[in-house]
């Protein structure tokens, strides 16, 4: 079990031992502070995923290190009141975002599946590839969002999140069909609207080039 700051550290050290996770969500309602389970597996070399393993409590004592109680606000400043440039935006991901009361949303639909016949048991689900929301103006942006992904999409998908500092927050299986079901990945960040779209972009590409 993983306090809210402890999450994007703990997956960093993951990341880079080849460990996949594989599941984040919480469990209790009304819980104070807020504690989140965290699943993950690995496969290969089993001295680097030792050693992955290991590494979380230095982790966990470096989270507490940096702050005694656990931080209740993602890091970065917070967004400024302004306006975000949609239409450049929009570029960089290949698609149309639409703006209401200052949020600028971006939503990319499925792909056609390349099969004409899906694999029996998984279908793809119904919901878009990619929602994703920005708020705050060019300079100071907060972004959140989905993305739908396949368990192999998984790692290189938060791999490309992480190199631009945007936090997982969420990872839920949407059926039970293990490495071949899909996955809804739930994501934070601030930052300028460029690096937090451009870093989305990089996630987009890095998700498309795993199967």
């Amino acid at each position: 079990d993983l306090l809210e700051d402890e999450v994007n550290p703990v997956l960093d050290t993951l990341l880079a031992h080849g460990i996949r996770v594989v599941g984040l969500y919480n469990r209790q309602l009304y819980d104070e502070p807020r504690v989140l389970v965290m699943r993950f597996d690995g496969r290969g070399n089993p001295a680097l995923l030792a050693s992955g393993s290991q590494s979380i409590s230095s982790v966990l004592r470096d989270a507490r290190l940096r702050s005694s109680q656990p931080l209740r606000e993602l890091p970065g400043d917070p967004p400024q009141a302004g306006t975000i440039d949609a239409a450049a935006l929009s570029g960089l991901l290949g698609v149309t975002a639409t703006t209401e009361n200052g949020v600028v949303t971006f939503e990319a639909p499925r792909p056609a599946p390349q099969n004409a016949i899906p694999a029996p048991g998984t279908p793809p689900p119904a919901a878009p590839l990619l929602r994703a929301s920005l708020s705050g103006s060019n300079a100071r942006a907060a972004m959140s969002g989905t993305l739908v992904l396949s368990a192999a999409q998984i790692v290189p998908t938060l791999t490309a999140l992480r190199t631009a500092n945007v936090q997982l927050v969420g990872l839920v299986p949407q059926d039970t069909q293990g490495d071949g079901g899909w996955y809804s990945l739930y994501f934070r960040g601030k930052n300028n609207s460029l690096a937090l779209m451009r870093g989305l972009a990089q996630a987009l590409i890095a998700r498309g080039g795993a199967h």
